[in-house]
């Protein structure tokens, strides 16, 4: 198993919004697109912010389950790389970073929002395995198989921050 939990694995880290164009009706071209579609199929209303006197706490909650599924789909578990690669995106939304400015918050978020995530997770690889279907590289896709995955990626990242809070 290659368990990537660096910043090496970031080189591929979108910094900037994804860009939504699709080579063909089968899916979306990156990972970005792909996460972009993803939470547009999700509820997002349901999400619980990071705070509720943030100045706009859906905006703040969707901008921290994107960088969150991002991670997972580039297999980046630790909260403490995620808040970091938050911290040098130009494009992320610095309005309320002094309420976001630790890794505790983030597994918080990931705790409280799991079956959110999950949802997005799962329909963010989905996409990205028709795309593998589409261009040959896959011959079948498995929509439970894609879940395990989504939730094995989840509780790795929970694995990684406790391993991590230890050895603070």
């Amino acid at each position: 198993m290659n368990v990537r939990t660096d910043l090496k694995a970031a080189e591929n880290f979108p910094a900037s919004k994804p860009n939504a164009q699709r080579p063909n009706a089968d899916g979306p071209r990156t990972a970005g697109a792909a996460i972009q579609l993803a939470m547009e199929a999700v509820d997002l209303t349901a999400l619980r912010p990071l705070s509720l006197d943030a100045m706009s706490p859906l905006s703040q909650a969707r901008a921290v389950l994107a960088l969150l599924i991002n991670c997972y789909v580039h297999q980046i578990y630790s909260s403490k790389n995620a808040a970091n690669l938050a911290a040098r995106d130009p494009d992320f939304p610095w309005l309320w970073w002094e309420d976001f400015s630790d890794a505790q918050k983030l597994r918080r978020f990931r705790v409280e929002n799991q079956v959110a995530i999950h949802r997005c997770l799962t329909t963010a690889l989905e996409l990205l395995a028709a795309q593998k279907k589409f261009a040959g590289a896959l011959t079948k896709i498995s929509g439970s198989q894609l879940a395990e995955e989504a939730g094995r990626r989840i509780t790795m990242a929970a694995f990684v921050d406790s391993v991590e809070l230890e050895e603070e």
